[in-house]
């Protein structure tokens, strides 16, 4: 999960303590020293304190949000219906579906936040040359097999890897299929 980076922000005894010691004549390269803090950090407490009386954190500062909860709930359920959707496809789906016009790395931000990382799916490997001799040789054996020969031949078994004609591995999901009984109509 991204984290957003942070200053680390001065505890109020070591803001009391620069104010104690530019009233008592140090310069604020000299406070900065003492204290073992940057000058900048000395310099902005300074001019807080004299601009608005307080050297407290303000409330209400900061960007608001493009979204709301619902809004990025509705974002991870777009994600989870269609996996494969790129973040720039999400995007813009979600400036269409709720009306949140951000970036695609907003986008990517609020999916990562939920726990949904990016992933690439696996390449299919290609067809090597034995593959393709054993496929051209199934093929030109059945080329002219009638409908009838289809639907008596045995097709692999559902526990069968590999096609015994050929040789070639089968899905798991069209082992032991046959041809559908419409057959006819897709041969003419």
């Amino acid at each position: 999960m991204a984290e957003e980076l942070k200053r680390k922000a001065l505890s109020e005894e070591k803001k009391g303590s620069i104010l104690a010691l530019l009233a008592e004549g140090f310069s604020e390269r000299q406070v900065a020293s003492i204290l073992k803090i940057s000058k900048t950090a000395v310099h902005k407490n300074k001019v807080k304190q004299q601009t608005l009386g307080t050297t407290k954190l303000q409330t209400g500062r900061g960007r608001k949000r493009l979204s709301t909860n619902r809004n990025d709930r509705q974002l991870i359920r777009m994600s989870l219906n269609n996996r494969r959707m790129t973040s720039s496809d999400l995007q813009k789906e979600w400036q269409t579906a709720a009306g949140v016009k951000c970036s695609a790395r907003t986008v990517r931000n609020r999916l990562l936040r939920a726990g949904l990382k990016s992933c690439t799916s696996r390449k299919k490997p290609f067809v090597n040359e034995k593959q393709r001799r054993a496929r051209l040789k199934f093929a030109k054996d059945h080329k002219d097999w009638t409908i009838e020969e289809w639907r008596t031949s045995q097709l692999p078994s559902a526990g069968s890897r590999e096609d015994p004609q050929c040789g070639l591995p089968l899905c798991p999901n069209q082992a032991g299929t046959t041809l559908p009984a419409n057959a006819e109509e897709l041969e003419q």
